[in-house]
């Protein structure tokens, strides 16, 4: 349903009138290695409580069966840092959405509690990641709700309402994970701002050969960083709506011939091997990269042309971000005016928070 003319849609957002530079982190709920009180919370202004559910029979919000944390993890981060802000972000990648989607009364019962679960536990806002539309109604739906939650968050609280954000694809017009262009009007009107993820460039389902996982160039295709945000700033989004994403993890491969050629676009055979944290296939966490060079004596090559790095050791191979790429890429979002930057996700750093520091 569309928003009604005649209804003045506010952000409430930028934060009381001033655009906070955003300094953002993903923290993924249930996390051992990483527990909510052990979160460096002084390296951030936001944090994002990665995820929420959202149930198929009642269209209702909730925390994951198995969640303890989210009744304290805004108490327990804000001991370290009183000021930080801190999120629920709702996954919404499965088919639950789109039935919230369907009807008003769905979509005010799921508005409702979203906005009780965030009040009821302390948390500063809400968040969306939504990133798999499959068809221009859904993107056009997504559109109507968003507005419809703006609303509903500015009438529940005119002095401080909730923060609204989403977590969103590369660029604004989807493609191989999804169908459909981002409503950037309304995302521009009734979001305080977007994630926009600017990683996934290369991973394990390019098997043949390696590749930059979050490149910030490219001269030669449309997979980086700067052309996703030059295509959402095209499009219309404001810069100061605009955060880049930046990554904790690395992706990995298995060397065809690790005396022959080692570095981007090199022939490899597999993804690399699971590793103790991560445990998938093809993924680093940062905490395992910083092990790998130091365990492996690992050769680092940072490319100043793509502000990528990656290193190799026998006839393994990993894309990730070291500092220096993360400070360029900090440098990138200020001369472009954007509204800051977030880390997916802060519980992959090292126990130094080496890469979170470098950005801050």
């Amino acid at each position: 349903m569309a928003m009604r003319e005649g209804i003045l849609c506010r952000v409430g957002a930028q934060e009381n009138g001033t655009a906070t530079t955003v300094k953002g982190g993903y923290w993924q709920e249930g996390s051992t290695r990483v527990p909510a009180s052990a979160i460096n919370a002084s390296l951030f202004t936001h944090i994002f409580y990665a995820f929420a559910f959202i149930e198929s029979n009642t269209s209702l919000l909730k925390p994951s069966a198995n969640d303890v944390d989210i009744e304290t993890f805004s108490q327990t981060v804000k001991k370290i840092n009183p000021e930080v802000k801190t999120l629920i972000s709702i996954s919404a990648s499965g088919p639950e959405f789109q039935e919230v989607m369907q009807t008003e009364q769905s979509r005010q019962a799921f508005i409702n509690s979203s906005i009780s679960l965030a009040r009821s536990n302390g948390f500063d806002g809400l968040d969306l990641d939504y990133e798999f539309a499959q068809s221009q109604a859904e993107m056009d739906n997504f559109s109507s709700f968003i507005a419809e939650w703006r609303v509903a968050v500015n009438s529940e609280s005119t002095t401080a309402p909730l923060l609204l954000t989403a977590a969103v694809y590369y660029k604004p017009v989807l493609a191989n994970v999804g169908v459909g262009t981002y409503p950037v009007k309304s995302i521009s009107e009734n979001l305080d701002f977007v994630n926009i993820m600017c990683y996934d460039f290369h991973g394990s389902w390019d098997v043949t050969q390696t590749g930059a996982n979050a490149n910030l160039y490219d001269p030669d295709s449309n997979l980086s960083a700067d052309f996703g945000i030059t295509s959402w700033l095209e499009a219309g989004l404001p810069s100061e709506k605009a955060v880049l994403g930046l990554t904790l993890y690395g992706r990995s491969w298995v060397l065809k011939d690790q005396n022959e050629a080692t570095g981007l676009n090199a022939p490899a055979v597999a993804a690399g091997p699971a590793q103790p944290i991560s445990q998938e296939k093809g993924v680093f966490f940062y905490a395992e990269v910083a092990t790998f060079i130091k365990e492996k004596s690992a050769s680092v090559v940072t490319d100043g042309t793509l502000v990528t790095s990656y290193c190799h050791a026998d006839n393994l191979w990993v894309s990730y971000e070291n500092q220096v790429v993360i400070t360029r890429k900090v440098f990138y979002a200020q001369s472009k005016n954007l509204r800051g930057y977030f880390f997916w996700a802060i519980t992959q750093d090292d126990d130094l928070w080496s890469i979170s520091y470098a950005g801050k």
